[in-house]
């Protein structure tokens, strides 16, 4: 559900929210691993715990959810950055 959803957008780590954002922005895995300096691999570890812990499925619905979420997960982001 919609409230479930964003529940579990609040338990994201840093890492997985800045990944998220990143894909809301249609960059790909490597594309964001370059950003970020790290692996492909860890970006794609990162991905597939953000859709465990939102318990999404299918190929496109991370992407899915990154649009249709981003203003969300920014706002989560800037929250963070002013503790």
């Amino acid at each position: 559900t919609f409230d479930a959803l964003h529940a579990g957008l609040d338990r994201l780590t840093r890492a997985e929210l800045r990944i998220v954002a990143m894909l809301a922005d249609n960059l790909t895995s490597a594309q964001i691993a370059d950003k970020l300096g790290v692996s492909v691999r860890t970006v794609q570890n990162h991905r597939a715990h953000v859709c465990e812990k939102l318990a999404l499925s299918g190929a496109n619905r991370l992407l899915q959810v990154a649009l249709e979420n981003k203003d969300r997960i920014l706002a989560i982001i800037r929250a963070d950055d002013a503790l």
